[in-house]
């Protein structure tokens, strides 16, 4: 799964902003345990309006990842930039990230 959704954010950002977006879901998902993933195929974490977004399927997640917060995205450090826009309220988030080893297989 966690190659499925790199191939997917490949299609929409350079393939370096997608290893970091897959290693957001990992983060958000617990590696992709979470209700919010199992129930609502949100990988992301995305909130509207203070709730979990549900979505219909992981491709309609990617798509509104893109849309809410990489079309924000200018250039530069994509850590930077997520820490920024305030992405997450964890102050070890970006640390988190970088720390998190993923394997496709």
């Amino acid at each position: 799964m966690l190659k499925f959704i790199f191939t997917l954010m490949c299609q929409y950002m350079p393939c370096e902003h997608a290893e970091i977006v897959t290693k957001q879901a990992v983060l958000e998902t617990g590696w992709l345990k979470s209700d919010a993933f199992v129930n609502k195929c949100n990988p992301f974490g995305l909130m509207w309006k203070g709730k979990i977004q549900e979505f219909e399927s992981i491709e309609q997640a990617c798509e509104e990842y893109t849309k809410q917060i990489y079309s924000r995205y200018k250039r530069g450090n994509y850590y930077t930039f997520l820490t920024k826009i305030g992405y997450a309220k964890d102050p070890k988030y970006i640390w988190k990230l970088k720390h998190i080893n993923l394997n496709y297989d």
